[in-house]
């Protein structure tokens, strides 16, 4: 009888580009602990101007001379000192209180939107336009590395099952939401383009930025969960990598952005980019990162600036080829492609936090007035609504649910009623569900593709296939679906590490359902 080897976090050689210096990118979680001591300071600062500006005041309202004049000159400088320093500190981080302050008062998102389930076609619709909704896969660099969040191989066994599913090829457009890779290396990229590649089907792939393709602190995470990527350059170099990944698929082919005021393709502005990106990127791992200490603040400051500037004007000059539009001429019909994995996600315990941007928002919108086809589709990874059995009695779990629902959902939805989009397609929580919104659009999120559908405990490979029809009629949203479920894998999976090694325990699924295959 062999023995099955266990799932393993030995990664395979990579690029020289992809490795820290020395002394690391990153920061630990007493890092994190002091910029929350910086805001409680900055919290009693501002108690601390309140209460000089009264005793200010009081001082202000008599005649004062000599030493009592001298006293409320002072008070009134360190008035403004405090006021400017309060809001220096606040300025620089408006993004993550803003995305704080969205997802636990729900503002600006959509929560638990009520909606209806869609009426469905009962045959597929000629001359319409045929989607494999795919989502989620978790590729790793090989076949026994294990996931970043569980004791288990990713997505790598069942990868090949899916591909190989004969459904897939009558699609017109293969459609993946995300979280292809499971870590964001050049290694799991490569392993995916590879099995695209193999089978003739990257004319067909288009792929949208997950938040673990993107913003997971990579290899810092293991054993040391407890990271921060302080300077954001892992999500950088992981940027880079999605969007050499994009270019090879049908997205980067036939995609268009907008930029600098005009519509332009995406092969183009990706070789600019590209070419100003990369050599940065290359050259981190050989840059000193410049210490910025209180005693020499004033002599460290500048350089310390500048080499943040330096890495945020990279990641905004590789964020402008977001939104994608991809037309397909013979269907009527456009994809917009979303990036919403959100700057501030550079933590694990934010990493599955989601927003898409007023800039991407703006971007979007002059976008759709270039493509005037009947049939519009959005693909983004997070998913718009909370869906009721995501609600849990447990408080920390109803907490989860509102930290990984999109964090600004309603100018997405106002976009969908402006331009009469017909479908919002998602993945990120592993669940499948199709909902039509009050307001017309349905939302299709899809299930992971390799690991299975956490909602309805059914483990086994699976993915969704829609027929959109060219114009939807009064009684139906004009769409067929088709729900593919693979049979289970034969061959049992290597058995999972000690939960001594593991970081989170095993994920405890249950028996598949009776979905028809």
């Amino acid at each position: 009888m062999s023995h099955t080897p266990a799932p393993h976090d030995e990664l395979p050689g990579r690029h020289p580009w992809e490795e820290p210096p020395p002394d690391g990118w990153s920061s630990s979680l007493p890092d994190l602990g002091k910029e929350l001591g910086l805001f409680v300071v900055s919290a009693a600062l501002l108690f601390g101007v309140i209460r000089i500006i009264h005793h200010a005041r009081k001082l202000g309202m008599v005649e004062q001379h000599g030493f009592a004049f001298a006293l409320l000159i002072a008070l009134w400088l360190s008035v403004c000192l405090i006021a400017a320093s309060l809001s220096v500190y606040l300025y620089r981080r408006l993004g993550g209180l803003g995305i704080l302050t969205a997802m636990l008062t729900d503002y600006g998102r959509l929560a638990r939107m009520g909606g209806r389930p869609p009426v469905w076609l009962d045959a597929p619709p000629s001359g319409g336009l045929r989607v494999a909704h795919l989502s989620d896969l978790h590729v790793t660099e090989t076949d026994l590395v294990r996931m970043v969040e569980r004791p288990h191989p990713g997505g790598n066994r069942q990868l090949d099952r899916v591909l190989d599913s004969p459904p897939l090829y009558d699609a017109d457009v293969i459609l993946v939401t995300g979280d292809v890779t499971d870590r964001g290396t050049a290694a799991a990229w490569r392993h995916f383009l590879d099995a695209v590649e193999e089978r003739e089907i990257a004319d067909k792939m288009v792929i949208v930025p997950g938040n673990h393709d993107i913003a997971f602190v990579d290899h810092i995470v293991r054993k040391r969960a407890l990271r921060l990527d302080r300077f954001g350059i892992v999500q950088l170099a992981n940027l880079l990598k999605f969007c050499e990944a994009f270019a090879d698929t049908m997205g980067g082919r036939h995609g268009v952005v907008w930029i600098d005021g005009e519509p332009r393709h995406y092969a183009e502005a990706w070789a600019e980019a590209e070419k100003a990106v990369r050599p940065l990127v290359a050259e981190l791992p050989t840059m000193a990162v410049p210490p910025l200490t209180l005693r020499r603040w004033f002599k460290q400051r500048r350089a310390f600036f500048d080499y943040v500037e330096k890495i945020e004007s990279a990641r905004a000059r590789l964020m402008e080829l977001f939104p994608v539009a991809i037309p397909m001429a013979h269907a009527d019909s456009v994809v917009f492609v979303l990036n919403s994995v959100s700057r501030v996600s550079r933590h694990p315990a934010l990493n599955a936090i989601g927003r898409i941007g007023r800039g991407q928002y703006k971007r979007l919108d002059k976008l759709a007035r270039q493509f005037p086809q009947r049939l519009k589709l959005v693909a983004v990874h997070h998913h718009l609504v909370r869906r009721g059995e995501e609600q849990s009695a447990k408080f920390v779990t109803r907490l989860f649910a509102k930290f990984t629902v999109l964090g600004d959902s309603r100018p997405l939805v106002k976009f969908c009623i402006r331009w009469g989009v017909r479908a919002v397609l998602n993945g990120h929580r592993h669940l499948s569900y199709q909902l039509r919104l009050p307001t017309g659009t349905v939302l299709l999120a899809a299930p992971s593709s390799t690991l299975g559908d956490e909602l309805a405990h059914d483990a086994r490979p699976q993915f969704e296939r829609y027929d959109f029809a060219p114009r939807a009629d009064a009684d139906t949203v004009g769409i067929f679906r088709a729900a593919i479920r693979l049979p289970r894998d034969p061959t049992p999976p290597p058995p999972p590490i000690q939960a001594d090694d593991a970081d989170e325990p095993d994920d405890p699924s249950g028996p598949p359902t009776s979905l028809p295959t």
